[in-house]
């Protein structure tokens, strides 16, 4: 094989390379309109929706890819893995009288 076919095979590698990784990585502060113009549509499923705020998921929990995207005014405001930590405590103390 000459030089320039090995440096095309390279170049050709390196795109596949480029384009296997996960789909897009959106950044907080986004719109919900360009993250539904680039996303797949096929892949994402709305979650909740009112007014103040909206909620897709995208991926499947079987292989750990799974991540909620969460929009307050149209705007990305927070991405996470769908797993919560509560913000409240419940004290359980028993009071004899």
């Amino acid at each position: 094989m000459n030089y320039k076919m090995k440096r095309f095979i390279y170049f050709v590698l390196i795109l596949c390379m480029l384009y296997s990784c996960e789909g897009p990585k959106f950044a907080l502060g986004v719109s919900e309109q360009y993250f539904l113009k680039h996303h797949g549509m096929m892949k994402i499923k709305l979650e909740e929706s009112t007014p103040e705020r909206t909620v897709y998921k995208y991926g499947y929990s079987q292989d750990g890819n799974l991540r909620y995207y969460y929009f307050q005014n149209g705007i990305l405001t927070r991405i996470d893995g769908g797993v919560l930590v509560p913000n409240i405590r419940i004290d359980q103390t028993i009071h004899k009288n």
